[in-house]
């Protein structure tokens, strides 16, 4: 990158930023700076993070740790932007900062854009590799140094504008990486092996889910999804910082819950998305041509946050999901139990996700560990596919460990048992009659002492 960077040093007109997280991480890169641009006229200022060159171009040292951190480089045009270990940064940070890299013709610069970063990073991916990992797949991946146009960014597919080429470098390729180095990293769990000798981008490095594949994901039509089975929902609403996002889910023989659709929605508010969801999930016409039997929907109890005495977001979206007979309640939260649970029903196959949910996969194949919290996953503000995993956390642990199940869906899913095994419907009838009476009667206050049989009498 640093090389790259020295092309245009002669031009008077050449601005160039290099970034990354932090300056702390900037050292080797200063050394290689010094070794390229003195041989050039260059010199240093600002403690190395920033190089003028005779002829008046100038490179800048940068980071970029935080979304805020984006402003820092907004307003100043530039014709070289690189970003090392981009693997840490958001699509959202780096898009935000492609407008600027932008040069009047007559400075006869090129207007470019470089990037590093270990395999794995979902956005990166998508933009350069068509979504499919060169190693694993490379009929559906990209050339190697073949440049490419139409790319398309992961958040919105809105386009990229900009040319694409995908540059491989593997561990061996280096030749400052000695046997040394390599072995040290043979000496690594299989999916770092993988990516950093190999240049895998299916296996992510301190991976939650490490035994995670495309194995894992069933084609809809394979669900056996009726409309009388129990369904739920699940939603973890953001608006701008974060994204809205639900899932719809269904259970299937008491066995198998399989979330057969997600939505994920960003700045729509929370009357918005709340119609949005009742049209997409709750009105949703499933197999038989009837509409599916959506008995609870769980929600990020954050959502019932109040900033002043006003109605929250979740009091504003059940007010529009209740007239469609849903209503939202608050799920447990719990960052450790919940992702153990989430964990053993994916391994065992308890917990199924169909190909219709993209992205709860690529969020699930992405999550890692957090070090700083055993058993917890990692949380990465400002991803969205942070916001689909809460949600499934959320519907899957509230549904499968709440304090009891709600009668309504004992009851229909006791009827059900007796459709399937043939009963007649007077007897299904008599059972339901039975069930919600029983029902009713635990709903009733609980009363101290012996009942009364009758108007009390008091003789003094």
């Amino acid at each position: 990158m640093v090389g790259d960077s020295a092309q245009e040093f002669d031009n008077p007109n050449f601005r160039g930023i290099l970034l990354r997280k932090s300056f702390t991480e900037m050292a080797n890169i200063m050394d290689e700076m010094k070794k390229i641009y003195e041989p050039l006229g260059g010199r240093k200022s600002e403690g190395g993070r920033l190089w003028r060159f005779p002829a008046g171009g100038q490179m800048r040292l940068g980071y970029m740790a935080k979304d805020s951190d984006v402003e820092l480089y907004t307003g100043k045009p530039i014709s070289w932007l690189g970003i090392d270990e981009a693997q840490f940064q958001t699509e959202k940070r780096v898009r935000s900062l492609f407008p600027w890299v932008a040069t009047p013709p007559e400075y006869g610069l090129r207007n470019r854009i470089r990037l590093t970063a270990n395999p794995s990073t979902p956005w990166l991916m998508s933009i350069f590799l068509n979504n499919a990992c060169p190693l694993c797949h490379p009929e559906r991946s990209v050339i190697p140094g073949a440049v490419y146009a139409g790319a398309r960014w992961k958040e919105d597919e809105s386009p990229v504008m900009k040319t694409t080429c995908f540059i491989p470098a593997k561990a061996s390729d280096n030749p400052l990486y000695g046997e040394e180095k390599v072995a040290a990293l043979m000496s690594q769990t299989a999916d770092i092996q993988k990516k950093l000798l190999f240049g895998c981008w299916c296996a992510t490095e301190g991976a939650f889910f490490p035994f995670l594949n495309e194995s894992y994901i069933l084609p809809y039509s394979e669900c056996g999804e009726q409309w009388w089975m129990t369904h739920f929902i699940s939603m973890d609403y953001g608006y701008s910082g974060s994204a809205a996002a639900t899932g719809l889910y269904f259970l299937h023989e008491n066995t198998r819950i399989y979330k057969i659709a997600e939505d994920v929605e960003r700045k729509m508010k929370s009357e918005e998305y709340a119609h949005h969801i009742a049209r997409k999930f709750i009105q949703r016409v499933g197999p038989g041509g009837q509409q599916c039997r959506i008995v609870s929907g769980y929600a990020d109890p954050a959502m019932d946050a109040h900033t002043g005495t006003g109605k929250s977001n979740l009091d504003l979206i059940n007010d529009v999901l209740i007239n469609n007979g849903v209503t939202l309640t608050k799920a447990a939260k719990d960052s450790v139990g919940n992702a153990q649970l989430l964990s053993g029903k994916l391994s065992r196959g308890e917990f199924i996700v169909t190909d219709l949910c993209p992205k709860t996969y690529e969020s699930l194949t992405s999550r890692k560990t957090d070090p700083d919290r055993p058993g917890a996953i990692l949380k990465v503000p400002g991803d969205e596919l942070d916001d689909v995993l809460d949600e499934t956390l959320y519907g899957l642990n509230q549904f499968l460990t709440g304090d009891r199940k709600p009668d309504q869906v004992a009851t229909e899913e006791k009827i059900q048992q007796l459709i399937a095994a043939g009963v007649d419907q007077r007897s299904i009838a008599v059972t339901r009659w039975k069930m919600e009476q029983a029902s009713a009667k635990l709903a009733q206050p609980v009363t101290m002492g012996r009942p009364s049989l009758g108007r009390a009498q008091i003789h003094r």
